[in-house]
Order: C-alpha cells, then sequence, then structure tokens
C-alpha cells in the first residue's frame, strides 16, 4: 500500500556549536505536526532522504530537492539502506527486506535466505561499496554479503546487534546492546576490538542503539539510556561526549544517527523524557 502525500515530519537544522568531528544538529519535529517520535534519517549517496517510522508503520521518501515526496506503509519498519543499484531496502519486524524504488513503488521481496526462515529480529541494515550488512539483535548475528556471490560474513559472538556500520577500509562495527559495547571485525569477520562497556563515564556506554561513521572513519554512537553520542576516533580511541540539544534549547535524545554524503554524521533528536 502506498500514498502520495507531502511529508513533513522532520527537518534538518543548522550548525550544532562546540560539536567537532562532523556532527551536526539533526533531523527534530516540525512545527505543526504531532507530538512522536521523529523518524530515523538515512541520507543516500546521492542526497536522497528517506525518513523510516517504527511506530507508525512508515517510511517517507522525501527526495532530493524538488523530487517529489511519497510515502509508504510498510508493518514494523526497522531501518532502510540504499544498495548500489538504487534499490530502497527496507527491513522490517516480521516481513523480512523489502525492496522499493526511490518514488516509493515497491518492488518485491529481498530477503536473503539466511534471513527468510526467521523474518524476525532485523534491526539495522547499510550498504557500502558493494556490501550490504543486517543485524539481527534477536538473532544475535550480522551477516555482511557483497552481492557477488561469494559466501557471506557471519559473525555470532554477540548478544543484541542493534546496529551496525561499513567502514571504508572494510571494517565492520557492531553496535551490541547486550554487551554496552561496539564490536568492531576486520571484512572477514574477525574480531579486532571492543570499544565502550558498561559505565557512565567518557568512553563507556549504557544502551547503544546506533552506530555510524563519518567521513575521516570516527566512529560516533548513539546511547538511549545516558542520552549522549559519544566518538571514538578511527584508532579506537574516545575523543568527544556530546549532549545533543533541541533548537529552543531542551536537552534531547539522540534516537538514530545517519551518515551524510558530505562526511558528516547527524543525529536524530527528541526532547529528552522528564
Amino acid at each position: 500500500m502506498r500514498r502520495r502525500t507531502f511529508i513533513g515530519m522532520v527537518t534538518a537544522g543548522g550548525a550544532l556549536a562546540a560539536i567537532p568531528l562532523a556532527l551536526r544538529r539533526g533531523a527534530q519535529p516540525a512545527p505543526g505536526r504531532p507530538p512522536g517520535e521523529p523518524g530515523r534519517r538515512v541520507v543516500d549517496r546521492d542526497g536522497h532522504v528517506y525518513d523510516v517510522h517504527p511506530a507508525a508503520g512508515r517510511i517517507d521518501f522525501l527526495g532530493a530537492g524538488a523530487a517529489p515526496h511519497a510515502s509508504a506503509e510498510v508493518v514494523n519498519p526497522m531501518s532502510l539502506a540504499v544498495d548500489g543499484a538504487g534499490r530502497v531496502l527496507v527491513l522490517t519486524q516480521g516481513a523480512g527486506l523489502l525492496a522499493f524504488d526511490r518514488q516509493g513503488h515497491a518492488n518485491g521481496d529481498a530477503t536473503p535466505a539466511w534471513l527468510a526462515a526467521d523474518r524476525f529480529g532485523g534491526s539495522d541494515v547499510v550498504a557500502r561499496d558493494g556490501r550490504l550488512a543486517i543485524a539481527a539483535a534477536m538473532r544475535h548475528r550480522v551477516v555482511v554479503t557483497d552481492g557477488g556471490g561469494a559466501a557471506p560474513v557471519t559473525i555470532t559472538d554477540l548478544d543484541a546487534p542493534v546496529s551496525v556500520a561499513l567502514g571504508a577500509d572494510g571494517r565492520i562495527h557492531v553496535a551490541d546492546r547486550g554487551t554496552c559495547t561496539v564490536a568492531v571485525y576486520a571484512a572477514d569477520g574477525a574480531p579486532l576490538a571492543r570499544l565502550g562497556g558498561y559505565g557512565r563515564a567518557d568512553g563507556q556506554l549504557v544502551a547503544p542503539r546506533c552506530v555510524r561513521l563519518d567521513g575521516d572513519g570516527n566512529v560516533h554512537v548513539a546511547d538511549l539510556a545516558a542520552a549522549c553520542v559519544h566518538v571514538f576516533d578511527a584508532r579506537h580511541r574516545f575523543v568527544a561526549r556530546h549532549q545533543p540539544t533541541l533548537a529552543d534549547g531542551r536537552p534531547a535524545v539522540a534516537l538514530w544517527l545517519s551518515d551524510h554524503p558530505d562526511g558528516t554524521v547527524v543525529p536524530t533528536l527528541a526532547a529528552r523524557p522528564g
């Protein structure tokens, strides 16, 4: 099902003061819209913008520039990625991986065989340089494929992998909520490092929700329970801890992170409870 409409659920704001390492103020609820959780924003390599609304069961295709806006109803969408062929791949809880074009037209089921037997548990999907990675928190694994017929890389030494990011160097970064860490692996799945660990001190994590990399290879981690974004450099050293705020100065939490074509990482923000 698809309905065409103008979507203004979230908008990107201006620069966030005193935030180095390519972290800008993120997507926020637009004036005049009903209160609710903003979408999990994704920006593809050509600047096309998409918002994923898990609770509302909706994907907003915001286009690029003056492109038409559209919306698609999807049951329990979690994340999306745009592959090298321009397919918009939506990861859902229960329906696997669904394909759309950039205008929001459904293009069928793209669920890989390993996920088809149990379509529940998908939490994040990303695409980069011909590779596709899916984090499945309820199945305690991350799977990375190259689209060329090679055997997929399957990582199973994880507790609750809620998010995954692929580096330009081939490395795989996984936000593991169960261990309060970001696990780093080589392109072949060999373990390299664990960032974080439970705690509220600098460099520690409480409830990592999303991980993304900026253009310099810095690792950004949205920590929902700690209401902050942690930054580690490409050598896995802790660099900064940011407490985001909304445009009106209210404390915020980063619900999601999006990596933009210009190399920045931008959080989707919501007002901090309490």
